[in-house]
């Protein structure tokens, strides 16, 4: 596997990115945290490459730029709701871009891939884009093709529940989430309303998921199989997920 210290990274960020809170540490050692959860999924996996990379929700590269340092050869692409983002990532890093949606049915991609990441978005959502997205990510697979993602675990659960950290939500919402989460399995609720106004999206908030519950949705497509569930892998907080295609 590929060993990567902060010298290979390009170090050049958008002034656009919001991932970029001033921390220069920080923000390198999120993408260098998202390449070792990668790195342990093709060990479980027994892949040792990849040819072709998806940053499902790539932003302005936070991950990205640390997949083409390790990764030279592979053909990168990106997918992401913001045309400036989509941008960044072509001319920073070579990336094609792909326009992403709310809507998981009006995404279009034309080809597949050997390695798809996708950090924090399934997060954002409820339970059926989160259902559609993963049916999107197999359809987007090549064969043998392996799939990484993070969720927010029972790590964000008890912090909500505790009201450590609210992560912005309105107060007011969050017992029927964590009703929801400890019935179910999964819970969601929106942001303020001048969160939503402000991102431009219809639907936007915090999704909490155990991790049986992750597991049963993609036990449920036939093609997936889970190789991997790590509790807080991503950046110390979100849990990492891998699953491959039979």
């Amino acid at each position: 596997m590929p060993q990567l210290n902060s010298y290979d990274v390009l170090t050049d960020i958008s002034t656009q990115d919001g991932m970029f809170e001033g921390d220069l540490n920080h923000y390198f050692s999120v993408g260098h945290s998202a390449l070792r959860c990668i790195e342990l999924a093709a060990q479980a996996a027994g892949r040792a490459c990849f040819h072709s990379i998806l940053d499902f929700g790539c932003g302005f590269g936070r991950v990205l730029r640390v997949l083409k340092a390790a990764y030279p050869e592979a053909v990168l692409a990106g997918c992401d709701l913001s045309q400036e983002a989509l941008d960044f990532c072509a001319t920073a890093f070579g990336a094609e871009r792909f326009y992403s949606n709310e809507d998981p049915d009006k995404v279009t991609i034309d080809r597949t891939f050997d390695l798809i990441w996708c950090g924090t978005m399934l997060t954002n959502i409820d339970s059926a884009p989160f259902i559609r997205f993963l049916q999107l990510f197999n359809s987007l697979l090549s064969r043998d093709g392996l799939l990484v993602f993070t969720t927010h675990g029972p790590f964000v659960a008890d912090r909500i529940r505790t009201g450590e950290y609210s992560y912005g939500l309105d107060e007011a919402y969050i017992p029927a989430m964590l009703r929801a989460y400890e019935s179910a399995g999964f819970g969601y609720t929106d942001y303020p309303a001048e969160v939503l106004s402000r991102v431009g999206v219809e639907k936007y908030g915090i999704s909490i998921s155990k991790p049986s519950w992750v597991c049963r949705q993609i036990e449920a497509i036939p093609d997936l199989r889970v190789m991997m569930y790590t509790e807080r892998a991503w950046d110390n907080h979100q849990d990492c997920v891998a699953c491959s295609q039979w």
